[in-house]
């Protein structure tokens, strides 16, 4: 399974040996031998692709949920092909074909981390034993 995980990534982070489609398949399938290698560890809680609401009533996707005792993790994947070049809080993305702003994944796993946070505490679940 990690070895064709490693492939996968290689795929990805080389766009010139990335075969037709592939980057669009590779997250999903890096996502689902992730799941299938960390289901393997007994005593975990895991959720995959789960969505949560803000106080606005905006939903935000976290790609995986785990929960080890009282440890929480929340995990952000990213399959993107091409160059990318950091500049402040943007990511840029550039293919053959187009250029492409994103948020900082880092930014992004901080604030649904909050938001995380925000929905269990709105349900009433103590978070002080827990470790994010």
């Amino acid at each position: 399974m990690i070895k064709n995980f490693w492939q996968n990534y290689k795929l990805v982070s080389s766009p010139s040996i990335t075969l037709q489609n592939m980057a669009s398949r590779t997250g999903s399938i890096a996502e689902s031998e992730f799941f299938d290698t960390i289901s393997q560890i007994k005593g975990l809680n895991i959720y995959k692709n789960k969505r949560v609401k803000d106080s606005q009533s905006g939903l935000h996707e976290i790609d995986f949920i785990i929960i080890d005792g009282l440890n929480i993790y929340l995990i952000e994947f990213k399959h993107w092909v091409g160059n990318i070049d950091i500049k402040g809080d943007e990511w840029i993305q550039t293919t053959k074909n187009r250029t492409t702003l994103h948020q900082d994944p880092f930014a992004k796993l901080i604030k649904n981390t909050q938001i995380f946070k925000d929905y269990l505490q709105n349900k009433e679940v103590d978070l002080n034993k827990f470790i994010f």
